[in-house]
């Protein structure tokens, strides 16, 4: 369940992000735009950019982790999803304002949950591996 936090977090930035126009564009496109009118040319931006493209990965590494069982790598490529997702979120309501769709403000909201998810994840992997190895210290070895 918690490997699904960062699809979502690649999944909303096709929401709606801006408005130019009378064309609505998702996160991706806002970024195409940008790029394409010569905006994207601050660190602040290139960060931005760096993160929209990085989510699809981070996305399936963390269902990788979460099949392999990897689950503090798991929690790791959550919490840099979410990481990133809230970040492209702020970024976007600091520069455009609060009066943009619903997509920066929903990956606001799936950022931070996706973070608390990661904390989640990191805090049971960190408890099932004490308990693995303290079980293997309490089972006898028999040596013949």
């Amino acid at each position: 369940m918690r490997a699904a936090t960062p699809v979502l977090c690649a999944g909303v930035l096709a929401a709606p992000w801006a408005r130019t126009g009378n064309t609505t564009r998702s996160g991706y496109a806002f970024l195409r735009a940008a790029r394409a009118a010569g905006l994207v040319n601050t660190p602040l931006a290139h960060a931005a950019q760096f993160a929209v493209l990085a989510l699809p990965v981070l996305a399936g590494a963390s269902i990788a982790m979460a099949v392999l069982g990897a689950r503090r790598l798991g929690a790791l490529t959550c919490a840099l999803s979410g990481i990133f997702t809230a970040g492209c979120a702020l970024c976007a309501l600091t520069v455009f304002g609060p009066r943009l769709p619903f997509g920066p403000w929903a990956a606001l909201a799936l950022g931070i949950a996706t973070m608390a998810s990661a904390a989640g994840c990191a805090i049971e992997g960190n408890r099932h591996h004490v308990r693995r190895r303290t079980t293997r210290a309490l089972v006898p070895t028999t040596s013949r």
